[in-house]
């Protein structure tokens, strides 16, 4: 074998390799486009049944836990008082911190009786952390709150179960 036939094949070689490499760039890519822009999982539904009788008060509550030092808690606050001003008829939100203190913006959001003890029963994965919590107490939504997409969803979750049930009640 020559000298040529030798360079031929490995340059041919070696451009096989750089296009396996491209595409294997290629495909990490679009799996990093796909996911949501914080880094946090979608917001799932709860994986296992939770039951908080302490927020059983007979009509749906979207509630969200949030720290008082977490910068991203403070701006899912202001998406939050947004989303309430244009659903308040139809929904009711509340605010629960770790500490139990009250947020600055309580009184657009209602209060959660025990704020450590639903800290401890739900015991978040990540803050800030959403619920939605049907009139008997069962949390039918449950995920993490990584956006402002994610606050609204939320929050249409609690207005949609709100309307079904009132629509139950009046069937």
């Amino acid at each position: 074998m020559s000298v040529v036939v030798s360079a031929f094949l490995v340059t041919w070689i070696a451009l096989l390799l750089l296009g396996l490499a491209l595409a294997g760039v290629v495909r990490q890519l679009r799996l990093l486009s796909n996911q949501t822009p914080t880094g946090l999982p979608p917001s799932p539904a709860p994986t296992r049944a939770v039951h908080l009788p302490g927020l059983a008060r007979g009509f749906p509550q979207a509630v969200l836990l949030v720290d008082q030092s977490c910068r991203v808690c403070q701006d899912r606050l202001m998406d939050l008082a947004a989303q309430v001003d244009s659903h308040a008829d139809a929904v009711s939100v509340a605010v629960a911190t770790r500490d139990g203190e009250p947020v600055e913006q309580s009184t657009r959001f209602g209060a959660v009786e025990d704020p450590v003890a639903l800290f401890d029963r739900v015991d978040p994965p990540y803050l800030p952390y959403g619920i939605v919590v049907a009139g008997d107490g069962r949390v039918t939504f449950a995920g993490p709150m990584g956006s402002a997409a994610h606050v609204g969803q939320l929050v249409q979750t609690a207005v949609d179960l709100a309307m079904g049930e009132r629509y139950a009640a009046q069937a």
